[in-house]
């Protein structure tokens, strides 16, 4: 596990060591999807000024588990935003791109994963979310450098 400060920094440090995993493991194809979905489990810490932890785990040939320790209190809820809210569409879009997601309580919070699977993660079904304005408006990546 590593941590970061609740900057918007930290993001980008995350997704770093993201793709120099991801480059070890072979699966660099991956990453522009990996990535979308590891800014958007990032952004709820670094809003809510709790250190970002993470955490990255090679589950199979294709598949990886990505794991963010949330310190904020409540449960994560994908919920339908309007067209003109500028956040609100995070979990949709891993809930999109990830073959499962979940949480679990942790004794002070709780960790959000996203299993991220070889067979899910092709960079053209991101792609395609962008050009269909599913990110529109506000975009984490663009928040979270």
């Amino acid at each position: 596990m590593r941590t970061y400060p609740p900057t918007p920094s930290a993001a980008r440090a995350c997704r770093d060591l993201l793709r120099d995993l991801l480059e070890r493991w072979g699966l660099a194809e991956f990453y522009e999807s990996a990535a979308l979905v590891l800014t958007e489990l990032v952004s709820n810490p670094i809003r809510s000024e709790s250190p970002v932890e993470v955490a990255f785990c090679r589950c199979g040939a294709a598949t990886v588990r990505v794991e963010v320790h949330d310190r904020a209190p409540g449960r994560p809820e994908a919920v339908a935003a309007e067209d003109d809210e500028e956040s609100g569409r995070g979990l949709l879009l891993v809930g999109a791109l990830a073959v499962e997601w979940g949480w679990r309580p942790a004794s002070d919070g709780k960790v959000v994963y996203a299993v991220l699977s070889g067979e899910s993660l092709h960079a053209e079904d991101a792609a395609a979310l962008l050009r269909g304005g599913f990110l529109s408006c506000g975009s984490q990546m663009d928040e979270y450098g």
